[in-house]
């Protein structure tokens, strides 16, 4: 029967008695390395502890075996670990896979709305003629030719001093407003201290009261100088309008100038598959609406091409976006490897589906 040196005996009675006094809730955890220092310190240090071999060989202390068993984390810790690299690795290849199976769809011969089947509109001068293809239309080829765009009317004042007296004749001024819908009478209060700007403003602000087919603003060309100016809503000669002053009432729009018309309204005039046609606006509709063909500008003469037929630039992103949800699923793997069976990578190598993968994976 072996015996422990009296030191041993000393040793371990007080580690015990120690340990006992503290709740277990307040206990270091086991893997403090603190705790194994201080116990190979103190065990190490006692004569006769560490030198018990029958062969003069020094064989580990206790405390260094206790260190030793002591070293690696308990079952429950290597769980946690195992888990916390697991999960996240596992849920980031799903998504990748779940991306992955979306774009290859977009390009299956099984989905009927892939990206092959998709319909365009291509123009062969897209900074002058534009257009979209949507549910219903039909390959086609058609040719146009713009000869004016569609614009609203624009009336613009007189260039006057932002801070000059005005020389109109205090009190209430009124004008007409006439369009397509008839004609309004609106009324412009001026007071004696007014300025052109402050003028101008009143005029613009009852200009707008009406929200209608006349929209007005004020311009500052310059720091000390203003003008108004007053558009139409909408393109088109239909929604032209005039304005002027009611008669016997005051004189803000002959004064402002703002019933000068700069620009008038005016109707697109195009060619279209050699028919001419008039638009009020730059919007042309063909196929019924299935194909919606915007006018950008005149095309000087030019003759427009506009072919509706397969999407190629939706193949092309469709292809992109295939490639990049790859390249992520390869990228997710090579991260999972080392927690993923060797048979399920190597599967994806046979399959060449990721010859990318590092051989090691």
């Amino acid at each position: 029967m072996t015996t422990r040196p009296p030191q041993q005996y000393a040793i371990l009675g007080r580690i015990e008695r120690n340990m006992a006094l503290v709740p277990r809730s307040r206990r270091p955890p086991i893997a403090d390395t603190a705790l194994v220092k201080a116990l190979a310190s103190d065990m190490d240090a006692q004569p006769g502890v560490a030198d018990l071999s029958p062969f003069r060989e020094r064989l580990p202390s206790q405390a260094q075996l206790v260190a030793q068993a002591l070293a690696g984390a308990p079952p429950t810790l290597l769980q946690r670990q195992y888990l916390a690299r697991v999960g996240p690795a596992l849920t980031e290849l799903a998504r990748t896979a779940g991306a992955l199976a979306a774009t290859a769809n977009a390009l299956s011969p099984a989905n009927g709305l892939n990206a092959f089947n998709q319909l365009g509109v291509e123009s062969s001068a897209p900074e002058l003629v534009g257009g979209v293809a949507l549910v219903g239309a039909q390959p086609a080829v058609h040719r146009l030719a713009v000869q004016q765009l569609a614009n609203p009317q624009r009336n613009l004042s007189l260039l006057l001093g932002r801070a000059t007296p005005t020389r109109l004749v205090a009190g209430s001024h009124r004008l007409i407003v006439r369009d397509a819908t008839g004609s309004t009478t609106l009324a412009v209060q001026i007071d004696p201290s007014d300025t052109h700007e402050i003028a101008l403003g009143e005029l613009v602000r009852a200009l707008n009261s009406l929200n209608g087919s006349v929209v007005a603003s004020l311009l500052f060309p310059t720091e000390g100088t203003v003008q108004a100016v007053a558009a139409g809503r909408s393109p088109g000669r239909a929604a032209a309008f005039e304005l002027a002053d009611a008669p016997d009432s005051g004189a803000i729009v002959a004064w402002s100038g703002l019933g000068n018309v700069e620009r008038a309204a005016s109707d697109a005039a195009l060619v279209l598959d050699g028919i001419s046609v008039t638009l009020p606006n730059n919007q042309v509709d063909l196929q019924a609406g299935a194909v919606q063909v915007e006018l950008k500008a005149p095309t000087a003469g030019q003759e427009v091409l506009l072919t509706v037929g397969p999407d190629r630039p939706a193949v092309l992103r469709a292809v992109e976006l295939l490639a990049g949800a790859l390249g992520a699923m390869a990228g997710a793997l090579e991260a999972a490897a080392d927690v993923l069976l060797p048979a399920f990578v190597a599967e994806f190598r046979a399959r060449n589906c990721l010859p990318w993968l590092p051989a090691s994976a």
